[in-house]
């Protein structure tokens, strides 16, 4: 059985607020194998970036794990010092934030934040390491790159400053690459190159990536395994084409059918009634069940535990109960 690259063991987190701790992820679990892109979806606020963040330590102050482990190569990061993990940090699990143009330092010029990437984990020349810096250029589609890695962030549009982030993500080889929402801001056929060149640079490199979205499509289209997160918690997870096919968590459901359809020739548009929870808000039960369409009495008092419906298929519903073992 092939061993996990990545496991994520009952994590929680939680920030600090007005003097009392918040429980914003609860008891976070899942697998990440070599090669394999994971997907993490959910609306926004459930705590699909946060849980990324975690993996490599970049809270914000007042937010913190307050429990569980993450393995890597037979360490738990939680237990690092940050002078440790700073050498996993970009060096063998690197991230593509979703906004590039905060993320760039607007002062420096392109070929110095990639060549510093470079330096901070290898020890190599600052002209090899600008050398490296163009290759990678080159390599995520921008023309012209030695002459480009003079010039500033600005300079260049969104989509260009995004290929620019996935350069710095890819400069040291890393095993993992976590994406978060990586093309939130770019336009659609923008964000399709930027989407095949992932994917092709993952095959390439035989990296394995977390790809964190609100996006279906873009799950269906290169995701292996989903994760689905709602109020800082995974309500379902199974291969994407099962979870397609067969969703067995309302929520996830409900998600699948605000997909824009067209049939007999209407546009016809569902909705999720109401808004997520705020994470401050004490809900009894499953935390969807105030919004939910298949609601039991059950579900307003007990919270569900995951139900396997197969090996690779669970559900934290009660109704996910009576598919247990399909």
């Amino acid at each position: 059985m092939m061993k996990p690259l990545l496991e994520v063991k009952n994590l929680s987190v939680t920030v600090n607020s007005d003097d009392k701790e918040i429980e914003i992820l609860q008891d976070i679990s899942y697998k990440l194998y070599p090669s394999q892109t994971l997907a993490i979806v959910g609306e926004s606020g459930s705590g699909k970036t946060l849980s990324a963040l975690a993996l490599v330590k970049l809270l914000p102050n007042s937010v913190s794990i307050s429990s569980g482990s993450i393995i890597y190569n037979e360490k738990n990061l939680t237990k690092l010092t940050e002078d440790n993990l700073r050498k996993i940090r970009g060096s063998k699990i690197s991230m593509i934030f979703q906004e590039p143009m905060s993320s760039l330092n607007p002062v420096l010029t392109i070929g110095k934040q990639i060549s510093e990437t470079i330096m901070a984990h290898k020890k190599i020349s600052k002209t090899n390491a600008l050398n490296q810096s163009a290759e990678l250029l080159e390599k995520v589609g921008i023309s012209n790159a030695k002459s480009r890695l003079k010039d500033y962030p600005h300079n260049f549009s969104g989509g260009m400053r995004q290929r620019v982030m996935i350069a710095i993500a890819l400069s040291c080889y890393p095993d993992i690459v976590i994406a978060d929402e990586p093309t939130t801001a770019l336009d659609v056929t923008i964000q399709a190159q930027i989407l095949k060149l992932m994917a092709k640079l993952r095959d390439e490199r035989k990296m394995s990536m977390i790809l964190i979205t609100h996006n279906l499509g873009i799950v269906a289209q290169y995701a292996d395994y989903a994760l689905v997160f709602y109020a800082g918690k995974i309500m379902e997870r199974a291969p994407v084409n099962r979870l397609l096919k067969n969703p067995a968590h309302p929520y996830t459901k409900a998600l699948l059918d605000s997909l824009p359809k067209i049939k007999h020739g209407q546009n016809i548009l569902k909705t999720i009634e109401g808004n997520p929870p705020n994470f401050e808000d004490k809900i009894e039960g499953c935390p969807f069940h105030p919004r939910c369409g298949e609601v039991m009495e059950k579900c307003k008092t007990s919270l569900p535990p995951e139900f396997k419906i197969n090996n690779e298929h669970g559900s934290k519903c009660w109704r996910s109960k009576a598919t247990k073992g399909y």
